[in-house]
């Protein structure tokens, strides 16, 4: 089919090896330029999708064989929904080409995907076996819950060795999923340095971030109000660890709980 709108599929010989010089994919982006080249091509909009999708999965067993190394990756979940399974064996026999991931990005779960969540869930635990070296995850949670997805999540924040930096953010409104995920983190406890959360409760973050020993910037956003003086409890055990502490909240936000935390705790920031 891509022979019949002149895309060539036979990967020519370059005066360099570009795939060594490759060290982020972002499928999102990656998929923009390959429709953009489908319309200068002038390719019928109708075979948009599977002509791009099919020229991403040639693309990834392309990185995979020129042995790319890989340091940085940005998922979308609306391009992976459409990667064939034989891309995830295919990963799954080349774990050394993710092995090498030190920043992890997975966005755009939501309930409007038409995604198969058996797939997407088998992608995440290959990526859960191989990647044990991230130092920084960066994850949308999705809004409903899905036990097989869920376990997915917390196999790859469990499987890290040094996770340095987590971002978590819940983009579809407040819900329990955020905080399952957030309980996961703590065995990361030793190693997290950084960490940004956004959509949840106060008190339920800094619940499990007490016994982070080295955690240095915290930055919460878009928050639930906590019950006070549980914060505040809380918080008079554990604030002198942080050196810098963000805070940001929407308009209808009650901002008394934090500014009496801040007012109590905030000459211990470094």
């Amino acid at each position: 089919m891509l022979k019949a709108y002149k895309i060539n599929t036979q990967f020519s010989q370059t005066i360099f090896d570009y795939t060594n010089f490759l060290k982020v994919l972002n499928l999102y982006f990656l998929k923009c330029k390959i429709e953009e080249c489908l319309i200068f091509q002038q390719c019928p909009s109708s075979f948009y999708n599977l002509l791009t999708f099919t020229i991403i999965n040639l693309l990834i067993i392309n990185f995979i064989e020129s042995e790319a190394t890989l340091q940085k990756l940005y998922s979308d979940f609306s391009v992976l929904d459409e990667i064939q399974p034989e891309i995830c064996c295919f990963l799954e026999q080349n774990m050394q080409f993710l092995s090498r991931f030190q920043d992890l990005s997975i966005s755009s779960i939501s309930f409007k995907s038409n995604f198969n969540i058996e797939s997407f869930a088998t992608l995440l635990k290959i990526l859960g076996k191989a990647t044990t070296k991230l130092s920084t995850l960066n994850m949308e949670v999705p809004n409903y819950y899905d036990p097989q997805l869920f376990l997915s999540f917390i196999c790859i924040i469990n499987s890290q060795n040094q996770l340095k930096h987590f971002y978590m953010v819940n983009a579809y409104g407040f819900s329990e999923n955020l905080h399952r995920i957030i309980l996961a983190l703590k065995s990361q406890k030793q190693s997290s340095q950084e960490g940004r959360i956004i959509g949840c409760k106060f008190t339920e973050v800094f619940k499990v971030l007490t016994n982070f020993e080295n955690l240095e910037y915290l930055c919460v956003g878009g928050c639930k109000s906590s019950n006070n003086i549980e914060l505040l409890k809380i918080l008079e055990k554990n604030f002198y660890k942080i050196k810098t502490f963000e805070v940001f909240t929407n308009k209808e936000f009650d901002t008394l709980n934090i500014v009496q935390c801040i007012e109590k705790f905030g000459s211990l920031l470094q």
